[in-house]
């Protein structure tokens, strides 16, 4: 469940129901469990034709798997997150929270594609093209993060490379 303000201003709950159509989608009940669908086209047809759901495997969400999706959810579609917002859902300091993801972020900070203060972490217009590779920092299911110094380098206003892990 999900509280939101409405067009009147009155707290409203919203539950979230996605079900997901296709290879690899992704379905949501409520902020408690998400789906995947089987990436390979024949097991996706094989559950189809038994009249099956095609999911290949689902997760019930932890408090902390569901602010990192919000955190990932809103820089993806947003290009920011307010500090605060985060605070009010996790109850403790998001500096302490995420004291190796705000680490991580340093190398993006000194080239220009993030930038961070108390209120927000934003993604420049520079970094928007390495969004991805940004808000894998908060994704915990990576064993390591998609960026490393020799991957991009931003100085002088060109990439040098692009190598991707």
């Amino acid at each position: 469940m999900r509280r939101i303000l409405n067009k009147s201003f009155c707290l409203s709950i919203v539950k979230i129901l996605v079900i997901a159509t296709g290879l690899s989608g992704h379905s949501i009940i409520g902020d408690d469990y998400l789906f995947q669908n089987y990436y390979e086209l024949d097991l996706y047809s094989h559950a189809l034709l038994k009249n099956k759901f095609p999911i290949y495997r689902g997760l019930n969400l932890s408090k902390d798997n569901i602010v990192r999706r919000e955190i990932i959810r809103r820089l993806r579609t947003y290009f920011v997150i307010e500090i605060p917002y985060i605070e009010s859902y996790i109850g403790i300091s998001f500096n302490e929270y995420f004291k190796r993801e705000l680490k991580m972020l340093s190398e993006f900070i000194k080239d220009g594609l993030v930038t961070i203060t108390d209120q927000e972490i934003k993604i420049t217009e520079k970094g928007k093209i390495f969004t991805d590779i940004i808000i894998s920092n908060f994704d915990n299911y990576l064993k390591t993060p998609r960026y490393n110094k020799k991957a991009v380098s931003v100085k002088n206003k060109k990439m040098i490379s692009m190598n991707y892990q």
